[in-house]
């Protein structure tokens, strides 16, 4: 009886401490307040993706901030946290991740990144929005 509850113990006390670290959600639970970076995609046109792409945070230097993650088309809001307050510039982009060659398009999305200069507070949330486009499409557009 005593090893199971002691078990039981252990177990629950591992999810208590790994949820109070949890990145990535929409809410982050801990002690210690964050700033907040909302990355919102706005992909107009018909573009079919066949590339894996990743959002990003970096910093002035080119650092990730945060764990960058992978884009879905069905998906227009990425959040990142990260501790502060900051006082460097924040940039957010969407990049083509080239580990991956399996199957590349022809053409890749282009996207113009968005850079904040800081201070960078805790508890607030910063805005970022990234226009991803085609230049093959944006060519059909410019010669109807």
């Amino acid at each position: 009886m005593f090893p199971v509850l002691a078990f039981a113990l252990i177990f629950g006390a591992v999810l208590s401490a790994s949820s109070a670290t949890r990145y990535g959600s929409d809410e982050f639970i801990g002690m210690s307040p964050v700033i907040r970076y909302q990355v919102n995609i706005h992909l107009t046109g018909d573009v079919k993706l066949c590339n894996l792409y990743y959002v990003e945070m970096i910093d002035s230097h080119g650092r990730l901030v945060a764990p960058p993650k992978i884009y879905n088309p069905g998906v227009n809001v990425y959040t990142f946290f990260e501790k502060g307050p900051v006082r460097e510039v924040r940039a957010a982009y969407m990049v083509v991740a080239t580990r991956f060659g399996h199957y590349l398009c022809p053409t890749e999305l282009i996207t113009e990144p968005r850079v904040i200069p800081g201070p960078f507070l805790n508890g607030q949330t910063y805005v970022f929005d990234l226009y991803p486009a085609s230049p093959a499409i944006d060519d059909a557009v410019r010669d109807k």
